[in-house]
């Protein structure tokens, strides 16, 4: 029942992210803080860690602000033990407008049929107005 929940939840943010960037191929209006149309956002990469900052298509104000990162096996064993450094991680390269307080909570989709350990994870990072930030994971 829990993995249903979590692969739900997961499936909702993927189709929100889908609805997002399909509202941004939309000529704009307003110029305020969301990209113009020859604007896009692109990963970047901090420290052998991808990052895609996907808020950066609302303005500012708008949350949940949502990021991807992309981190090897290694790096993703060291934050799932240590989910300050992710914290650190995230604050050090600005990865949202505000800062996070603390990363709670995590999430991992993984298929119990997976052989081994992946060489990448991909991780949607969720950043609420009250400086939280939720992680779920998944094999890349």
């Amino acid at each position: 029942m829990k993995r249903t929940l979590i692969v739900g939840l997961f499936a909702c943010s993927m189709l929100l992210l889908q609805e997002h960037r399909s509202a941004s191929a939309q000529p704009q209006t307003s110029q305020g803080d969301k990209p113009t149309s020859a604007q896009s956002v692109k990963w970047e990469s901090f420290e052998n860690i991808r990052v895609l900052r996907v808020w950066q298509l609302e303005s500012t104000d708008t949350y949940p602000q949502i990021a991807l990162a992309r981190v090897s096996n290694q790096d993703f064993q060291k934050f799932v033990q240590d989910p300050n450094a992710l914290v650190t991680f995230v604050n050090k390269h600005k990865v949202f407008s505000k800062d996070v307080r603390a990363a709670t909570p995590w999430a991992s989709l993984m298929s119990t049929n997976y052989a081994g350990d992946p060489d990448e994870w991909l991780l949607t990072l969720s950043h609420g107005k009250t400086s939280m930030m939720a992680i779920a994971s998944q094999p890349d």
